[in-house]
Order: C-alpha cells, then sequence, then structure tokens
C-alpha cells in the first residue's frame, strides 16, 4: 500500500469518526470528552486485537 492510498484511508477513517461521535453527541444530548479505538486485525478466521488508541477531544 503506498502513501497516498494510506492517507485516503486516514481521511476516511477520521470522518466516520468525527460522524459517530456527532451522531452520538446529538442523539444522547451528551459531549464526548475522549473516545477510545481498537486496533485489529484478522488473520484467516482469527481476530487480534493490536492496540488501543484513547483520543482526548
Amino acid at each position: 500500500m503506498d502513501i497516498s492510498e494510506l492517507r485516503e484511508r486516514k481521511e476516511k477513517l477520521k470522518s466516520k469518526i468525527v460522524e459517530a461521535i456527532e451522531d452520538f453527541e446529538t442523539e444522547n444530548d451528551v459531549t464526548v470528552e475522549s473516545v477510545t479505538a481498537g486496533v485489529y486485525r484478522r488473520i484467516d478466521n482469527d481476530v487480534e486485537r493490536i492496540i488501543d488508541i484513547k483520543i482526548d477531544i
């Protein structure tokens, strides 16, 4: 995967995260202060958790 593909994936991911946070805040009338995301990889039928990423907003 080249750098332009990685940048495109990064932008799509950022967009989805922001949209999900905005939807959650609107639906629940709350303000989100931090988000934790799990990074996983799939090998055959097994899913392995690689790392958690905590993002303070």
